[in-house]
């Protein structure tokens, strides 16, 4: 099955971020509070717009001149499969500019080691090994940083660090104390910033992680009226609307409580048969999948799942997604992958997960 074509030309525009405006200006401004670099946490529950905050954050910071880098942590990837993602970005930013072949190549030979093609890496992972020689490629990779920064500002963008593996914790961790140290106790400074998501600051890293580190947090909370006028208002959003209730006023007077809502598989929500398969073997699966795998789980025609694929694309549930080299698709949030998984009743759960347990 050849995934279908708005998952390979274009991300699909995704919900307006409105009522951040004073949040957002925190982030710009931090590139110019610190003489080193800052470390920018975006916090808060499941469906608060952390995603969409990070996507307008990173426009923003684009439009001042500053090159982004970004990522996806999921759960289920290998291990510190978000970092080399950005190291891939970064190499694809060098080619791109012809930066000279030395760092060039180093920036290769860290990719390699963080993709697990190198030795390095065996020391990163291993707990028993050697801290002096795992502490070594963490610093080969902020130094690497430093010096693909040179004298433009950068900006390292990963989303819901709250969910990924404990190596690329660690790594966020030693980078956020590394690339934020004052001038004093670094030689050289980091012109940018590091901003991660995730639920809460504790679940960003191991304990005490944040101490020592010129830290921005900022903790998303529900919006207030003006943000919610201005979010009904946006096109994207009103067309939904209009969709889900066919703009018949006592369907849209019927608003869900905070506690019904909380109760409610949104991404199952008027989910074909096609649809719905798909995304439950995605959430027992709990990593992006291939096409090809996709075919194999879900047992539907490749007819069949490339509407499916392009209907949940259009709808903001999935996107693309590179990883371990091929294309692949995933949940767009995490929060939707956790909601599908909770709603599996005890039946249709375990006879799922035996059918992923097989095909591995």
């Amino acid at each position: 099955m050849t995934l279908p074509t708005p998952l390979h030309t274009r991300a699909p525009s995704g919900p307006p971020c409105v009522g951040r405006d004073a949040d957002l200006s925190q982030v710009l401004d931090a590139l110019d509070q610190h003489q080193g670099g800052s470390f920018v946490a975006v916090t808060g529950q499941a469906g608060i717009g952390k995603s969409t905050f990070l996507v307008e954050a990173k426009r923003r910071l684009g439009e001042r001149g500053v090159t982004v880098f970004d990522a996806r942590c999921r759960p289920g990837l290998s291990s510190l499969q978000p970092i080399a993602a950005l190291l891939r970005r970064i190499l694809t930013q060098l080619c791109d500019e012809a930066a000279p072949p030395a760092l060039t190549s180093r920036t290769e030979a860290l990719l390699a080691a963080f993709q697990g093609l190198g030795s390095g890496i065996a020391l990163l992972r291993d707990r028993s090994g050697n801290l002096r020689d795992r502490i070594a490629l963490f610093e080969q990779l902020g130094l690497l940083l430093r010096d693909v920064a040179g004298g433009r500002r950068i900006a390292l963008v990963l989303h819901d660090v709250d969910v990924a593996d404990a190596g690329t914790r660690e790594v966020v961790a030693y980078l956020a104390r590394e690339l934020t140290s004052p001038p004093e106790l670094s030689d050289r400074r980091f012109p940018g910033l590091l901003v991660v998501s995730g639920a809460t600051l504790s679940a960003i890293g191991p304990a005490r992680w944040s101490d020592g580190v010129a830290l921005l947090h900022i903790p998303l909370e529900g919006m207030g009226r003006d943000g919610v006028r201005a979010y009904l208002s946006d096109e994207t959003v009103l067309e939904r609307i209009i969709e889900l209730t066919d703009g018949v006023p006592q369907r849209l007077a019927c608003l869900p409580t905070a506690e019904q809502a909380r109760r409610i598989p949104s991404p199952l929500a008027q989910a074909t048969d096609a649809e719905r398969t798909l995304l439950e073997v995605l959430a027992i699966f709990g990593r992006p999948l291939t096409a090809e795998t996709l075919v194999a789980l879900t047992e539907q025609s490749q007819e069949v799942l490339a509407t499916a694929v392009a209907n949940l694309v259009r709808r903001q549930i999935i996107e693309k997604t590179v990883s371990d080299g091929a294309l692949r698709v995933a949940f767009r949030r995490v929060g939707d992958e956790r909601a599908v998984y909770d709603s599996l009743d005890q039946r249709r759960r375990p006879a799922l997960h035996a059918k992923v347990g097989y095909h591995l």
